[in-house]
């Protein structure tokens, strides 16, 4: 197919200019920059990356072109910016269950994080699924690229701190292993989940593969 050949080629070279030219400083400028983002990841939820304009953006926030301009080049470092801040927003998330399921006994623990990880998900399933599989630059992402390694200090902190419920690893690759068949399948189950099975039936299964894998008897 040397048509998509030819515009995979195109991509790898093209260039995108993802740095806002200005950040807020003050409570007013914060709000409109909210503003933009906001309605940045609404509309990539409602239209797709190709079909966001720079001015779909300042219709929806209220605000005019020439403010949009003022901040951000163009559209790619609005959505580039709307990118981090949901990786930003799904990492203090994954922290906050790391926290929670410190106290929790072994078994219990583990199920609360698997549902509380696929629901964290599933809120901003419509603006992930647009950051994966639509938006050209998102794995070039500093944010991104840094994921795995933030979210594996996570689960090792995590589990240093919750020892007497799990088994401690003298080793990170057991955790980074259970990291990412946790969030492989959950990614899985929320944005393509298969057909005939049902989602609790999934979750149940990878909450006691982690449970065998983790809980110290």
């Amino acid at each position: 197919m040397p048509e998509i050949t030819a515009w995979l080629g195109l991509m790898k070279h093209q260039v995108f200019d993802l740095e806002p030219k200005k950040r807020p400083r003050q409570g007013r400028s914060q709000a409109t920059w909210d503003a933009m983002l906001d309605a940045t990841a609404q509309l990539l939820c409602e239209r797709g990356y190709h079909g966001l304009t720079t001015n779909h953006v300042a219709e929806l926030s209220g605000v005019s072109i020439g403010t949009v301009y003022e901040y951000f080049p163009g559209k790619d470092a609005l959505v580039a910016e709307v990118v981090e801040r949901c990786i930003r927003k799904q990492l203090a998330g994954m922290l906050a269950i790391a926290q929670e399921i410190i106290p929790l006994p072994g078994r219990e623990g583990v199920r609360f994080a698997v549902d509380a990880a696929y629901r964290l998900l599933l809120r901003d399933k419509a603006l992930i699924r647009v950051m994966l599989f639509e938006v050209p630059y998102t794995r070039e992402l500093e944010s991104f690229q840094n994921l795995g390694s933030m979210l594996l200090r996570v689960a090792v902190t995590s589990n240093r701190e919750a020892a007497p419920h799990y088994r401690v690893f003298s080793s990170p690759a057991s955790l980074f292993l259970m990291n990412t068949l946790m969030g492989g399948t959950l990614l899985q189950v929320v944005l393509g989940p298969p057909a005939g099975i049902a989602v609790e039936e999934i979750l149940g299964e990878l909450t006691e593969r982690l449970i065998e894998w983790t809980v110290a008897e």
